[in-house]
């Protein structure tokens, strides 16, 4: 649970992190949240993901599994058909 809140969070801090400048508190949560992924060499996370469009009524749930180095700035995602590599510098497909 606690590697799902971190993969969550740090999927979501470029997104939430602008809207925490103006927010002393969030912005104390986040520095605590990056400070907690950043002590960890390696989070792999297990996830599923739902792609639901009403209008061409496609209902696709896919898993996958995430791995990060935090502190190499690297991770890898693999879903069923498709791999995502990146070294920090560069991204593979």
């Amino acid at each position: 649970m606690n590697k799902l809140f971190l993969i969550l969070a740090f999927l979501t801090t470029p997104v939430t992190w602008s809207y925490a400048q103006s927010e002393p508190k969030a912005k104390a949560i986040l520095a605590e949240v990056s400070k907690k992924y950043k002590a960890y060499d390696v989070i792999k996370s297990d996830f599923t993901f739902t792609i639901n469009n009403p209008q061409t009524k496609l209902n696709q749930t896919e898993a996958g599994t995430l791995y990060v180095r935090a502190k190499a700035n690297k991770y890898k995602v693999v879903l069923a058909d498709q791999e995502m590599n990146s070294d920090g510098k560069n991204q593979w497909t």
